[in-house]
């Protein structure tokens, strides 16, 4: 028998199951690799999958050895700021279930996070545009 408890939410597996069956509940359950993957927010919180337009908060990347500057956006320090600062035992990179990627095309994030964890961010970030409206970079 096998109990997966996840927030007020409890599967219970019995007998014989079929590989791909367990393997879904499994993953469904933050279970991978025969390693319990610990959500880090209360009570296992279920993980909304927003976009965030963040065009205006980005630099352009620094030329490489002197040459023109490329075309495409900078994320990183964006990114660093944000996986660091808010709910840093929270993301994927540290084993948490937060996931956060960048688009260049639109110039967004893509978070899949907490409801807990996405309020600071849109926090942080409406703090951050405050900031460019106080001080505002010439060279932009």
């Amino acid at each position: 028998m096998i109990l997966i408890k996840r927030g007020s939410q409890v599967v219970k597996l019995t007998g014989v199951q079929e590989e791909r069956s367990l393997r879904s509940t499994l993953l469904a359950h933050h279970v991978k690799d025969e390693a319990t993957r610990i959500a880090k927010g209360k009570d296992g919180d279920p993980l909304i999958l927003l976009a965030y337009p963040v065009g205006d908060l980005l630099r352009e990347s620094e030329p490489a050895n002197g040459g023109t500057p490329a075309a495409e956006p900078d994320f990183d320090p964006l990114l660093h700021l944000i996986v660091s600062l808010i709910e840093p035992e929270s993301w994927s990179e540290v084993g948490g279930p937060g996931q956060v990627r960048p688009v260049d095309i639109t110039q967004s994030l893509i978070v899949r996070q907490t409801a807990r964890v996405h309020a600071q961010i849109r926090i942080a970030l409406g703090e951050l545009r405050k900031l460019r409206i106080e001080a505002p970079d010439e060279k932009r």
